[in-house]
């Protein structure tokens, strides 16, 4: 999925913009340039807390780090990868190797100021 397409009449949708990675096509999607990945899961409540963030963030830095969501009941191969203890947990990946992570849900502007550093870029 390409997340520069699909704008559609009323917006854009999550679809269009947060790409959905499996244990089968993880790598190939983190392998280049900035992304942030959000391992989580249906049942967990604060991973539904934060997915409106993974969306509003997708949109925003569009063009400029991909965002991905991994649904660790359906991959469980990459939550042994990556030892995934709780949910949510974010990595940030640069060229396919981790620069950074966030454990735990936290507000808007905290979530955006640990993915903004860890590539070295402003929030815009």
């Amino acid at each position: 999925m390409n997340p520069a397409n699909g704008n559609q009449a009323n917006g854009t949708s999550e679809q269009d913009l947060v790409i959905h990675a499996t244990d089968a096509d993880f790598d190939s999607i983190i392998k280049e340039g900035d992304v942030v990945v959000d391992f989580w899961a249906e049942w967990c409540g604060p991973c539904r807390m934060i997915a409106p963030q993974v969306k509003k963030f997708a949109e925003k830095y569009n063009g400029k780090i991909k965002f991905v969501k991994v649904d660790t009941d359906k991959n469980p191969n990459l939550s042994m990868k990556y030892r995934i203890m709780s949910i949510p947990q974010l990595y940030f990946f640069r060229n396919g190797e981790v620069i950074g992570e966030q454990r735990g849900a936290y507000e808007e502007s905290v979530f955006e100021r640990n993915f903004t550093s860890a590539f070295g870029i402003s929030a815009n």
